[in-house]
């Protein structure tokens, strides 16, 4: 298993308190997270609709986004409903497993995160871009560094323990 890296600055206070640094990854993480992909997934569909025609506009990435999201939630499902209670109940062996898997899943979704990034330039619109382009670009570019921020807390959690 990897060691774990740094924490975010905001969770760096929290590293000793595996109760409160799950809360802080579920609130500060998790519940935004969900609620920005639907939001992204309908800037794609718009920009794809009224953009498709022009060879900067990366056809299927609604799809990408799409697909992402499913994955994405699938393992904050896991997370927040098997692991995180193991872990807060101080129950490491019984989380052994289930940490291995989502350590190798996370590994997955960051694949698809950089390959989200090549697909789009870096998350860099084109010069003429619209306003809704540059912004599903800024909400594709904060939602992949927070995807990285909130995998370097749970792998906090679980490090020592898969």
């Amino acid at each position: 298993m990897p060691v774990a890296p740094a924490l975010p600055e905001s969770a760096a206070p929290l590293a000793h308190d595996p109760a409160a640094l799950a809360r802080h990854l579920v609130e500060h993480y998790h519940t935004p997270i969900r609620a920005l992909f639907p939001e992204l997934l309908a800037l794609a569909e718009r920009v794809e609709t009224h953009h498709g025609d022009l060879p900067e506009c990366p056809l299927g990435l609604s799809l990408v986004v799409g697909d992402l999201f499913n994955e994405v939630i699938e393992q904050f499902d896991r997370t927040e409903q098997v692991i995180l209670p193991l872990i807060v109940a101080g129950q490491r062996a019984a989380v052994r497993e289930p940490a291995r898997a989502l350590v190798d899943a996370q590994a997955d979704v960051t694949a698809r995160f950089v390959a989200l990034g090549q697909l789009t330039g870096g998350f860099v619109p084109p010069a003429f871009a619209c306003r809704t382009w540059r912004g599903l670009y800024e909400g594709l570019d904060r939602l992949s560094r927070d995807w990285n921020d909130q995998q370097r807390i749970g792998l906090a959690l679980v490090s020592g323990i898969a």
